[in-house]
């Protein structure tokens, strides 16, 4: 899977000389899941959102930013 942050990654991982992909590793193993996020976990919040399952969730800010961040 391809993220966003993916080719930020890579470009420092060149520019210090480093192994490409080992700062994205990095930061993915120190994350609590050790993943990043991915569209679906933004899309199952959106469909609970339309869901009837939500009926009863008004004027709410909804995080969807994964754990310790």
């Amino acid at each position: 899977m391809t993220y966003a942050l993916t080719s930020a990654f890579e470009t420092r991982d060149q520019a210090q000389g480093l192994r490409p992909g080992i700062l994205l590793e990095q930061y993915q193993n120190s994350h609590p899941l050790g993943r990043l996020g991915r569209p679906a976990d933004v899309a199952n919040v959106a469909l609970f959102l339309a869901s009837n399952e939500s009926v009863w969730v008004n004027a709410q800010f909804i995080n969807v930013s994964g754990p310790g961040h």
